[in-house]
């Protein structure tokens, strides 16, 4: 009799298990399991993420519900246990379909340009003649399979990588473009390997004329370090007019006098993709002179959480400490934001 007790009482808690397991329903209670309560909850948050940022897309408006938004990005990606976990690579999974669902999408004006951020300080900068790819990173296929990026890739033209350490540099990133024989513009001191690959670097900034996607786009190049890093600061111009700079990784107290002249080499710039922690940051601004701010780093995913550069931090450098008056557009991963002149 115990015994048919004891295989009825598991019978029930099987059922039990099966029911919560079922899709579209969570467990009531995690006793004695706090592993499942932190993903259910992390699984929570990042839906209701997700829901917030499709409702409430990038602006140079301030928006309090992107900023709790993010911040609630903060609090799952700050724990480190989920750092190769499922639950972020499923969370940035959905946020690039968005960007592929996006770039299906024709752009409304030959005047616009659209900048998606993807992961980190990789971005995509579109325009209606094609997409330039700088610093696109997966983390070396553990964050963005190859499979997702590959499908990133076959949308973008070509791709400029500003310093070779590896959250900027992905080498599966530059062989998928180099197996799909679209061109890489690789920091000088890269170990130059595969087809198309090119190594760009001058003693002094040096404009030249990049052929990408059937059109000629101009790129100036300015000779900047990370430390005693090479790291290139890119300014596109593209064939609508329309300019935007990548500024990688600068850092580097040698080079603020042509960061105080920048405008000199990007005349009427219009978008600034600038990190987040960069040092003399209202110098940049004054030096670049941006129409638009677009900050870039924040969350990276590998380091400890003291350095991993929250955004509800760069909320509050750009408010209060740096008081930026100059629109600037704060983005999540897989976001787009279009600026119109």
């Amino acid at each position: 009799m115990r015994s048919l007790r004891f295989f009825a009482v598991l019978a029930g808690v099987i059922v039990c298990i099966v029911a919560y397991s079922q899709p579209g329903q969570r467990r009531l209670q995690y006793w004695g399991s706090p592993e499942n309560y932190l993903n259910a909850q992390g699984t929570v948050i990042l839906d209701l993420v997700n829901q917030t940022l499709d409702e409430c897309p990038p602006s140079v408006k301030y928006s309090l519900e992107r900023r709790q938004a993010l911040t609630l990005l903060d609090a799952v990606l700050h724990e480190t246990k989920y750092d190769d976990g499922q639950l972020v690579r499923d969370f940035i999974a959905s946020r690039l379909d968005r960007v592929l669902n996006d770039l299906k999408k024709p752009l409304p004006s030959k005047k616009d340009v659209r900048i998606y951020k993807i992961y980190n300080d990789g971005f995509l900068i579109r325009s209606q003649a094609g997409i330039i790819a700088v610093d696109l990173n997966g983390r070396q296929g553990s964050l963005i399979p190859d499979s997702l990026m590959t499908k990133i890739v076959s949308r973008c033209d070509g791709l400029f990588i500003t310093h070779i350490h590896e959250d900027h540099c992905d080498k599966n990133v530059i062989n998928l473009f180099s197996s799909m024989d679209k061109p890489v513009y690789v920091v000088g001191n890269y170990a130059l390997s595969g087809k198309n690959v090119h190594l760009v670097r001058y003693d002094e900034p040096k404009e030249v004329s990049v052929a990408m996607g059937g059109e000629k786009i101009q790129v100036m190049v300015l000779p900047g370090h990370q430390d005693d890093l090479l790291n290139n600061l890119y300014v596109f111009t593209l064939p609508n007019g329309r300019s935007v700079a990548h500024l990688g990784d600068q850092y580097n107290e040698e080079d603020m006098p042509m960061i105080r002249n920048a405008k000199e080499y990007a005349k009427g710039l219009d978008v600034l993709i600038i990190n987040c922690w960069s040092n003399h940051f209202n110098e940049y601004v004054a030096g670049f002179s941006p129409k638009v701010i677009v900050t870039g780093h924040e969350d990276e995913l590998g380091h400890s959480i003291d350095h991993r550069e929250a955004f509800w931090l760069t909320y509050y450098k750009m408010e209060e400490v740096y008081k930026i008056s100059v629109p600037y557009v704060i983005m999540g991963w897989g976001e787009g934001f279009t600026f119109r002149p």
